[in-house]
């Protein structure tokens, strides 16, 4: 690894301290984009105040912090700004197309009933069905329980299924290959935000995941959100950026961030032997208050 800090602007780091923590523990510098210094991601980054991602002067702004703090690594926390990012020098994150296709669940659903119907958990009439807004994000705005007359281009409706949910991280380079991918259980979700999950070896949603992503042409780390109803997988949406619990897999050996410096920073050839998660690794996350000066 070299030896030189990297710098490290995550885009929309929000409440992701751990994953701070841990890129600062793999020697970089963390600097992170936010509309107010009040984000809690302020207790492990610098926090560089910015424009709102729908502000025109987005990615201008952007671009200048990036050059005023010598930043080499842009790392987009948030759907909305893995799209905005995709041209941006220094970027690690899907390009435009494919992040959109993500990003926006018509798109998704589209892509998945064109290449992928199998998986997907196409609405049917008379099911039991689920609504969620075109362009949501974690469990916001979702309601169960809808109805196909409610069709509207800003919902897209899935089929309501039961059984155990997952998530699979993975980390795909630069031509779109995926290096390695982690499964892990959703024991308890909160907004949306997982609370306790564990590693699990399910090869299956392994296959899936390294199909799907190299279709998608996904670039850099990513999480699909799968539901396993009796043995049958049914892939809901795709994440083009880490995903909230993506620091177990990290944790459990998919080191997703030594991944990034090795082929961004470094130059080299990753090796998907030296990136394998072990399984039966748990999370338990705490809640921690931190606390500033509000802005008058």
């Amino acid at each position: 690894m070299s030896k030189k800090p990297t710098n490290v602007m995550f885009v929309g780091g929000g409440r992701r301290n751990t994953l701070a923590k841990m890129f600062k523990d793999r020697g970089c510098n963390v600097f992170s984009y936010e509309i107010d210094n009040t984000a809690p991601i302020r207790t492990e980054a610098k926090i560089i105040e910015g424009d709102i991602f729908a502000s025109k002067n987005f990615i201008s702004n952007l671009t200048q912090s990036i050059k005023q703090h010598t930043i080499d690594l842009v790392i987009p926390l948030q759907d909305e700004a893995v799209p905005l990012c995709s041209g941006i020098k220094g970027a690690v994150c899907s390009p435009y197309y494919s992040a959109m296709r993500c990003g926006d669940k018509l798109l998704f659903e589209t892509f998945m009933l064109n290449n992928f119907a199998e998986l997907y958990p196409k609405a049917k009439q008379g099911e039991k069905l689920i609504k969620k807004p075109r362009f949501g994000f974690g469990a916001r705005g979702i309601i169960v329980g809808a109805s196909l007359d409610d069709l509207s281009d800003d919902y897209v409706f899935q089929s309501y299924k039961t059984g155990k949910e997952y998530t699979v991280d993975a980390y795909f380079d630069k031509n779109s290959k995926m290096v390695g991918c982690s499964p892990r259980e959703r024991l308890r979700v909160a907004d949306g935000e997982v609370v306790d999950s564990v590693t699990v070896n399910l090869p299956m949603l392994e296959q899936n995941t390294k199909v799907v992503g190299e279709s998608l042409e996904l670039i850099g780390p990513i999480c699909m959100q799968f539901i396993v109803e009796n043995e049958k997988p049914h892939l809901f949406e795709v994440n083009a950026r880490f995903g909230g619990g993506s620091t177990l897999s990290i944790y459990a050996g998919l080191d997703m961030i030594n991944m990034i410096k090795e082929e961004y920073v470094e130059n080299t050839k990753l090796n998907p032997s030296n990136y394998i998660a072990e399984h039966n690794i748990f999370l338990k996350r705490v809640f921690q208050d931190t606390y500033c000066k509000g802005i008058e």
